[in-house]
């Protein structure tokens, strides 16, 4: 069998998450909403855990340290975030929401919804669990 990039695993995660995120930017833009989806994961990370690291939101948010930098510079700009020293390790800053930060968040949350269903619109909830189960194992796999 001969191998075909558009069969593989890593080209189908690839292209669903850059559709995604451009869908997903394109609808922020037309709602006027000053925030990226990088952004958003951001803000969405901080209001499961506030009080991170730069180093640690980039793991989680999966961007590089420079990318996450100039995100959160961009987000204190906002006033969605404040960098705050960190009293254990004053080398390294923690980021916290804002009040405007929380508000942007629960703000968005009905656009972020929405365009979940739509990538989601005819896709029995079953299956997309299992899709949901199968990525998860796979990154189990490789992260182990």
């Amino acid at each position: 069998m001969a191998y075909e990039l558009q069969e593989s695993i890593g080209y189908l995660v690839r292209s669903v998450t850059r559709a995604l995120r451009s869908h997903f930017d394109r609808r922020l833009r037309e709602e006027g909403v000053a925030v990226t989806s990088d952004q958003w994961a951001i803000l969405v990370s901080l209001r499961q855990q506030d009080g991170q690291c730069q180093r640690r939101l980039g793991y989680i948010t999966m961007l590089e340290k420079t990318a996450v930098s100039r995100l959160i510079d961009d987000m204190e700009q906002k006033e969605l975030v404040l960098r705050v020293p960190d009293q254990l390790d004053k080398r390294q800053k923690l980021v916290y929401l804002t009040r405007r930060g929380r508000m942007q968040y629960q703000a968005m949350l009905p656009l972020v919804e929405e365009t979940l269903c739509e990538a989601e619109r005819g896709i029995p909830a079953r299956r997309m669990q299992e899709c949901k189960e199968v990525l998860r194992l796979v990154f189990a796999n490789l992260h182990g």
